[in-house]
């Protein structure tokens, strides 16, 4: 296995291309004095809610583990800056 570790700069070269290429914007993220802000990383974060039996109590399932109500789970949303300081790392 090797890790591959991208810095934010190559990370923005990288969309800026893609912008070009596919949408023929051309657009230099990493020196564009229009951007006021790093860009950021949006995520959701689950909120899980469980089933529960007539009692109020959470029901388990063979394993003893709570089992999830998917259609009561909220999501909140959340984001980081992804800032000069920044980078991506994945394994292969």
């Amino acid at each position: 296995m090797a890790m591959i570790k991208l810095h934010q700069y190559e990370v923005l070269d990288a969309i800026s291309k893609h912008l070009s290429d596919e949408y023929g914007m051309d657009i230099d993220l990493n020196n564009d004095e229009r951007l006021d802000e790093f860009p950021t990383i949006n995520f959701f974060v689950p909120e899980y809610a469980y089933k529960k039996t007539r009692d109020g109590k959470d029901k388990l399932d063979k394993y003893g583990c709570k089992i999830i109500d998917y259609k009561k789970t909220k999501y909140h949303k959340q984001w980081i800056d992804f800032g000069d300081d920044a980078d991506i790392e994945f394994w292969i």
